[in-house]
């Protein structure tokens, strides 16, 4: 019996680390935030720095408002992002590929700052995959709130626009 008690005990408190770890160091990365001139259409440079894969659940922006459109455009490197004021896939140019978030699990090891320093140094390929955030909103976009899973645990990151 009291070998079970602690057998229990060593899984609840190793589940407890693991989660406190996670909330302190979330997997979540965020690149750089491009936008357009009037700030209503943004993308953001995401990544995912852990071992498992990420799953954004919802989008908001300016503290809680949801935006007319979201979008994840999944890329090699050596493309980049693009922008455009409807994210539509008539306006993607030739290979970009737009998917709704639903559709998309950031894969661990996507860290948008590896991948800067890899095209920096010149040694980036078409296999260095980047996931950027398109959103469109009515009104200028000052923030951006990622909702998302990891591991099983709902978390979030808020990335500002300008700053």
């Amino acid at each position: 019996m009291k070998k079970l008690i602690l057998t229990i005990l060593i899984i609840v408190l190793a589940g407890t680390a693991g989660a406190l770890y996670i909330l302190t160091n979330p997997p979540l990365v965020g690149g750089a935030v491009y936008s357009s001139p009037d700030k209503k259409t943004v993308m953001v440079g995401v990544g995912n720095d852990g071992f498992k894969g990420i799953q954004i659940d919802k989008v908001s922006v300016n503290g809680g408002m949801d935006p007319l459109s979201t979008v994840v455009q999944v890329n090699d490197a050596l493309k980049g992002f693009f922008i455009t004021p409807e994210f539509e896939e008539k306006d993607a140019p030739f290979n970009f590929d737009l998917k709704r978030i639903d559709e998309v699990t950031i894969p661990p090891d996507t860290d948008p700052l590896d991948v800067y320093e890899k095209l920096d140094a010149g040694t980036a390929t078409v296999k260095d995959k980047i996931y950027g955030l398109g959103i469109i909103h009515e009104q200028e976009v000052k923030e951006i709130t990622i909702h998302y899973r990891y591991l099983g645990l709902p978390l979030r990151k808020t990335v500002k626009n300008g700053a």
